[in-house]
């Protein structure tokens, strides 16, 4: 069973003031943070999330959620700030979480145009929602936060893709349906019943040159011929056979993906640097 893969993208800024959280979620989160049990915010997250809390993720994304409040109302963000605040990491986490591809440079552009359209007044496209120093808070809490554990939140809320190659060489198949199965489009079969059988084969990691030497009895050349093409069917089934089985496919698989993956922590760390200096 297959699925198509959301390729990586950068969604468009915009204003999200009170796109997910609205005036009465917060005042509901300033009533329980300063009643006596504030474990209530817990479930009452749960709900405008629609998140189940039985399982590992939701969890996950509920502290997630629950200690950026908490950061927003020690700091004394007014209502409007909390709203845009909570709703600019919930945005980044559905980006994220999207697609199991590598896009965390889309993230941070995605980020930073969060951020200016949050900080200036440009109406109607940015609104001064934070001013210098809350946008400072912001940005830090967000980047120590989220954005560099973001390999984490990637691993957990998105799933793990792979490739599976299968090859099966069917026995009914007719002689020049199984060579062309096997030989490339510019591979040459050559005949000579005094000399030789040579064929030449081209594969995706090489050329392999295979020679089939004919008997000189002329009285059996029919017999011999056909014998020097089951051969050569034979030899050619065992070389693909060795070819996928073969340790070499499954260690240049990890190679590649090891230097991706290191590649990507340098990116990330690099990223993440430019994001600090900015602050």
């Amino acid at each position: 069973m297959s699925s198509k893969i959301q390729e990586p993208y950068q969604p468009k800024a915009k204003l999200l003031a009170w796109s997910e959280f609205n005036t009465a979620d917060i005042d509901r989160f300033l009533i329980l943070f300063q009643s006596s049990n504030s474990n209530e915010i817990y479930p009452y997250l749960e709900k405008i999330l629609d998140l189940n809390s039985s399982y590992l993720k939701p969890k996950i994304l509920l502290d997630l959620h629950y200690y950026a409040l908490k950061f927003a109302i020690e700091n004394e963000f007014t209502k409007i700030q909390i709203s845009a605040f909570l709703s600019i990491l919930r945005a980044i986490h559905k980006t994220n979480e999207e697609t199991p591809l590598e896009n965390y440079n889309y993230l941070i552009r995605y980020f930073n145009e969060l951020i200016i359209c949050h900080s200036i007044q440009r109406p109607p496209f940015c609104v001064e929602i934070f001013d210098s120093q809350k946008i400072v808070k912001v940005i830090n809490y967000i980047t120590r936060s989220y954005l560099r554990h973001y390999k984490l939140y990637k691993y957990v809320y998105t799933p793990i893709v792979g490739l599976r190659l299968e090859v099966d060489y069917g026995d009914k198949l007719d002689e020049e349906d199984e060579v062309d199965s096997v030989l490339d489009n510019n591979s040459d079969l050559k005949t000579d019943s005094n000399s030789e059988l040579r064929t030449k084969t081209s594969t995706s990691i090489g050329t392999s040159i295979v020679k089939i030497q004919e008997s000189n009895n002329e009285s059996e050349q029919d017999v011999v011929e056909n014998e020097g093409h089951n051969q050569l069917k034979k030899y050619l089934k065992s070389i693909l056979a060795e070819y996928v089985k073969s340790d070499e496919i499954r260690q240049g698989l990890e190679s590649v993906e090891n230097h991706r993956l290191e590649m990507f922590s340098q990116k990330t760390q690099e990223e993440v640097a430019k994001a600090q200096k900015k602050k």
